[in-house]
């Protein structure tokens, strides 16, 4: 359900993303309560959310998503390392369409420290 509710987000769909998302999160939160994917779940809702400007809604679920995700980037998949980045971004996102333009400006400073360097 997961896979369906990104795809929907993709797709501008965003209220069938949230309800198809928060379907995921409860079966996630019952049997794999404490993962990376419920919280890459957790994210993805508050980015569906948030498309909908219900930005109050959206960010508790961003921000948690985001935080359980980067507790457990151990455990990410190499597949699956964007989604951090991606949960990321969709709170720098949160804050600019709500007109928060100075947590959406600490966002992007703290996510741009956050990579790594690159070696030439």
């Amino acid at each position: 359900m997961q896979g369906l509710g990104l795809l929907y987000l993709k797709q501008h769909e965003y209220a069938q993303a949230a309800e198809t998302l928060r379907k995921a999160l409860t079966g996630y939160q019952k049997i794999l309560s404490n993962t990376w994917r419920t919280h890459d779940t957790e994210s993805m809702l508050g980015a569906a959310l948030a498309a909908q400007k219900k930005y109050s809604d959206a960010e508790e679920l961003l921000l948690s998503g985001y935080q359980g995700m980067l507790e457990r980037q151990d455990t990410l998949p190499a597949s699956e390392r964007g989604a951090l980045e991606r949960a990321g971004k969709s709170i720098v996102q949160l804050y600019q369409d709500w007109g928060k333009l100075e947590q959406a400006a600490r966002w992007r400073t703290r996510l741009g420290a956050a990579k790594p360097s690159v070696s030439p």
